[in-house]
């Protein structure tokens, strides 16, 4: 059936053109013939010359508008090609600047993660000695033959507290052999600091204290990591109720007293060696 359908359509499509080839020979003939019969007589001549003129006449009219309307049209693309060039001038520049703040502010980021990074190292070295300080410390104390001993092991004896203290400071002036003044006056000034707070029941707080020494001039970006060990020493001792006991108080304000001071001492030390 199908077939059919096909066959027919083609057979039409052929008869079409037949005709059309048909139609067209018979007006070339038509034409023909009387371009043959007319070509001597001059009003016929005459009349297809003035024919041609007008014709020509009109075309070169309409060659001449289509022309004008191309040249606008042209002038028109020509300036959305214009606007269009600058569009994109101005967004490869914007995209530029982006790209430049985007790598400013990925870099200052990539820094201060850095920074935050080689501070978390910092805290952790220094919880890490300061347990190391705290057992050194206890071994010194339980070493030391001259310190009495209680029957009660929770409770500590005003002498030993003393001594506590007293090995702290011997460990903090011995810790290197360079600026041993600079080392005792920070732990001066830190443990003058504590005793304050437990007298005013004030508690203590890393960033007071860092504050603190900021104002008497302490070089806290040198002496960071002895000031934290000094710090979770302190922090161990008062945990201990050394600064709760007012005779031990009293001696180790007789033993810091004379180191206090409002200007820091010289400082020669180079902590990086120490450390």
């Amino acid at each position: 059936m199908e077939k059919n359908d096909n066959k027919d359509v083609i057979q039409n499509e052929k008869n079409k053109l037949h005709i059309k080839y048909l139609i067209a020979i018979a007006s070339v003939i038509s034409i023909g013939s009387i371009v043959l019969s007319l070509c001597n007589k001059d009003t016929f001549v005459a009349q297809v010359s003035f024919a041609s003129t007008i014709t020509s006449i009109v075309l070169s009219v309409i060659a001449i508008w289509m022309s004008i309307s191309s040249e606008r049209t042209t002038n028109d693309i020509k300036s959305k090609i214009w606007e269009s060039t600058e569009r994109l001038a101005k967004t490869t520049e914007n995209v530029e600047i982006l790209n430049d703040r985007n790598e400013s502010i990925m870099n200052t980021q990539l820094n201060e993660l850095n920074d935050v990074k080689e501070k978390l190292e910092a805290i952790i070295h220094s919880v890490d000695t300061v347990g190391e300080q705290v057992t050194i410390m206890q071994e010194k104390v339980n070493a030391a033959p001259s310190t009495p001993r209680t029957t009660n092991n929770k409770t500590m004896t005003t002498e030993q507290k003393i001594t506590l203290f007293q090995n702290l400071y011997t460990w903090a002036v011995d810790y290197a052999t360079d600026s041993k003044k600079y080392r005792a006056w920070l732990l001066c000034e830190m443990t003058q600091k504590f005793i304050k707070n437990q007298k005013n029941s004030t508690p203590n707080v890393y960033r007071d204290a860092m504050h603190y020494l900021e104002t008497i001039n302490a070089d806290l970006n040198k002496w960071g990591k002895i000031i934290n060990s000094y710090w979770g020493a302190l922090c161990m001792l008062s945990m201990a109720s050394v600064f709760n006991d007012q005779n031990a108080v009293e001696k180790i304000l007789e033993k810091i007293t004379p180191l206090l001071n409002n200007q820091p001492p010289k400082d020669t030390e180079d902590t990086s060696k120490s450390e």
